[in-house]
């Protein structure tokens, strides 16, 4: 997450003021182990079923949207 404040000149702004950001410390894993999962994802078929669920999410979305119209439309009459 990154945060933008100004500092201000009549010293409101009361944080730190930082320069620069510190790198990452953390031990870096191997990239065959880190994205493993990438691999059991497709496997299994993850992706397809991801997609799906995706298409069904929209469904609903467009659902909700034309009952929406359709109350507006019909308070206009």
């Amino acid at each position: 997450m990154i945060k933008y404040d100004f500092q201000g000149l009549d010293g409101e702004a009361t944080e730190p003021m930082i320069k620069e950001l510190e790198e990452d410390r953390e031990e870096s894993q191997d990239p065959e182990v880190e994205f493993a999962i990438a691999g059991a994802v497709r496997e299994c078929g993850g992706l397809e079923i991801l997609l799906a669920m995706i298409q069904v999410c929209t469904f609903f979305i467009d659902i909700c949207r034309l009952e929406h119209f359709c109350i507006w439309k019909f308070r206009l009459l």
